[in-house]
């Protein structure tokens, strides 16, 4: 197996049960911090545009994630060698957070012009404790505005 390939594997495993272990053990989930969140969150930290490409939600994502990265990135790794490959990963990723904010940003603006201050002050105070307690504004802009700021 390519170094950079069996590397990136080892590191997105460690990483998956180290994310696992500490919400088991401690109540933490570290998706708060190193989940991509919108850049207009107040959760959001530029660490994010880098760290979420190795934050995976459940055993299916990530075992289709690093299934593919054994299969596809083996052999690009082989074609092009270690450190052009490891380029693309990361440069890939990048890309991955700038299509995402960009995507957030379209509806964050569509939604905005839809909402008063008002509104905006309440989602921006209050939204991030509503959905920590696993609800969410019944408004239908509302609770899309309070996802898109509070939800990775």
């Amino acid at each position: 197996m390519p170094t950079v390939v069996k590397n990136l594997l080892i590191i997105n495993g460690l990483c998956f049960l180290g994310m696992y272990s500490i919400r088991n053990t401690f109540g933490i989930d570290i998706t708060d911090w190193l989940g991509l969140y919108f850049p207009l969150s107040d959760s959001f930290l530029p660490v994010q545009l880098v760290s979420h490409m190795f934050m995976h939600g459940n055993m299916g994502h990530i075992f289709s994630n690093m299934i593919m990265l054994w299969f596809l990135g083996s052999a690009m790794e082989n074609y092009w060698g270690p450190k052009r490959f490891l380029i693309y990963y990361l440069l890939t990723g990048l890309g991955a957070s700038a299509l995402q904010i960009g995507v957030n940003a379209l509806e964050y603006f569509q939604l905005s012009a839809q909402l008063d201050g008002g509104a905006m002050d309440t989602i921006l105070s209050k939204g991030g404790d509503i959905i920590n307690q696993g609800m969410n504004y019944t408004d239908p802009l509302w609770g899309a505005m309070n996802r898109l700021l509070h939800v990775p």
